[in-house]
């Protein structure tokens, strides 16, 4: 069914316009552009399922963007892109009403999925409000309405309620997946569309609402015309979806510290005893380090001479292979001297470095922590010569492939070795490596 929703793309950055427009059109959208704030408005009057639109653009910002949609289409789903992602930039986009905000850098892998999910829930909050209206047109009778919180969540179950301005009761449940575990289940009353009471076991008043936020799964069943039998909350609902919001994002950023802290600690280097027995011994594995990379740089010298004599059609996807290859050598290089390390986020980490200058790496994907050759070629059976956009991706892609070399063997030799002597001969070595294989592979361009 999604093949048939229209996305207007609003990106004044040709890079990025590009990478979303494929992306898009890939998973099977109709897709539009527009490169300035003027140009989508009067593309909007066309008629769009969603809008993505990047947050700074030099004749628009992005809220701007946002509210201009909200008015003027108010049933159009829109999502807000930017490399300047902050928290207080996050929850006022929400705020004004987007359907998701994501960062540029992770997009690859989450645009497809807020697409969807952005498109399914507004389907999901049309059909709920017109059953709620439809329910409700005799106000003295009452009503019930149930549902899954995996088709709708709480948050667009709070804001059809509070902007319908309904006073309702909201029953929760949420099944113990302990066997013989008992069920949890907790309550919001609504008042002239305000939150005024909830309670979930022990917990009253705004406490209560943000424990049951967090709440993914289970089951609703929403009451109209029930009055709360106390009044515990007075703050706006509004603000208490902000502050949600920003306490998850909180729990998020402890829970990676705390990861990235953990994995400090399991690599921290163990007490050296006897200092001169040790520098002995890190001068011995800096030298055996040298001859491992030094014949790595052999064999792939041999890639490089392939290179050279490649002709014909073929030779992009070559090049395209090859590069790949030698990223994957290099990660078995790195994972053969650090076996308690993950590849798969040494490799990711460099990709998301590398994002930030070429943005079509990103149509690159991992697996099983190497880069997967698969996506290159179907990359390159998508690209023609004949077509200017195609070829620029393509090109982007190799410039991008060759900085994730030279940006992962200086990763690999500075974590390996601690000798800056030797450190630094390792670098004039693959410095000429670097420079070889650039001009080979940009004189083919």
């Amino acid at each position: 069914m999604h093949a048939k929703a229209r996305i207007l793309i609003v990106e004044d950055e040709p890079s990025g316009l590009n990478l979303f427009r494929y992306l898009l059109t890939d998973g099977g959208y109709s897709v539009a552009t527009a490169q300035s704030g003027p140009e989508a408005m009067e593309k909007l009057t066309e008629g769009f399922d969603l809008v993505l639109t990047g947050l700074k653009m030099k004749d628009m910002d992005g809220m701007e963007m946002l509210e201009l949609v909200k008015e003027r289409s108010p049933d159009t789903a829109v999502i807000v892109v930017t490399g300047y992602a902050t928290l207080d930039s996050a929850i006022e986009a929400i705020r004004r009403g987007a359907d998701d905000y994501i960062n540029r850098v992770t997009s690859i892998t989450r645009l497809l999925p807020s697409v969807e999910k952005a498109l399914k829930n507004r389907k999901l909050q049309q059909q709920s409000i017109e059953a709620v209206k439809q329910q409700a047109v005799d106000e003295m009778v009452s009503t019930t309405v149930s549902g899954n919180l995996r088709d709708m969540s709480l948050t667009s179950i709070i804001q059809i309620i509070c902007t319908d301005m309904k006073s309702a009761k909201l029953v929760l449940r949420q099944p113990n997946s302990m066997p013989g575990g008992e069920e949890r289940e907790g309550v919001i009353f609504f008042e002239n569309g305000q939150i005024v009471h909830s309670a979930v076991g022990s917990l009253r008043g705004t406490e209560a609402v943000y424990e049951l936020l967090d709440w993914d799964e289970g089951f609703f069943q929403m009451e109209s015309n029930v009055v709360a039998p106390r009044q515990t909350i007075t703050v706006p609902w509004t603000h208490l979806l902000l502050e949600s919001t920003s306490r998850l994002d909180e729990q998020r950023q402890k829970g990676a510290t705390l990861s990235g802290q953990l994995e400090a600690d399991n690599h921290a280097p163990p007490d050296s005893g006897d200092g001169l027995a040790d520098i002995e011994r890190n001068e011995e594995a800096d030298e055996e380090r040298e001859v491992e990379l030094l014949s790595l740089l052999s064999t792939l010298e041999q890639s490089l001479v392939r290179l050279a004599v490649r002709k014909g059609r073929d030779k992009p996807r070559f090049t395209l292979e090859m590069l790949a290859d030698d990223v994957n050598k290099l990660l078995e290089l790195y994972q053969n001297r650090f076996p308690d390390a993950s590849t798969d986020s040494f490799l990711r980490e460099s990709l998301v470095t590398v994002a930030k200058s070429y943005p079509m790496i990103r149509l690159v994907q991992t697996r099983k922590g190497c880069l997967d050759v698969s996506t290159l070629k179907r990359l390159h059976s998508n690209w023609s010569g004949g077509q200017p956009e195609r070829e620029a991706v393509y090109t982007e892609v190799i410039e991008g492939l060759l900085h994730l070399l030279e940006l992962m063997l200086t990763g690999t030799v500075t974590e390996a070795i601690k000798s800056p002597a030797v450190v630094r001969r390792c670098r004039e070595v693959y410095d000429v490596f670097l420079n070889d294989l650039e001009r080979e592979v940009k004189g083919k361009l």
